[in-house]
């Protein structure tokens, strides 16, 4: 009896820390935040050049690296 109680406190304090160690992996992650991730420019003239600037953000807990952009 003493086996299996020392077995089955074993296997939570186990279980206890692994799940706070993929806690705390999970809780450091960038995040992205585009707070207008859209814009139209309506009707524009052939040859005409728009520019438009978009605020990114990290509200996360980790580094956010942007590492490609493509226009589209």
């Amino acid at each position: 009896m003493k086996k299996i109680a020392l077995s089955v406190g074993c296997a939570i304090a186990l279980f206890c820390v692994f799940f706070h160690l993929a806690w705390a992996q999970e809780a450091k992650k960038p995040k992205l935040v585009i707070q207008e991730p859209l814009f139209d420019a309506g009707e524009v003239d052939e040859g005409k050049i728009i520019k438009h600037s978009f605020s990114v953000y990290n509200s996360g807990d980790a580094t956010l690296e942007i590492k490609n952009v493509r226009p589209g």
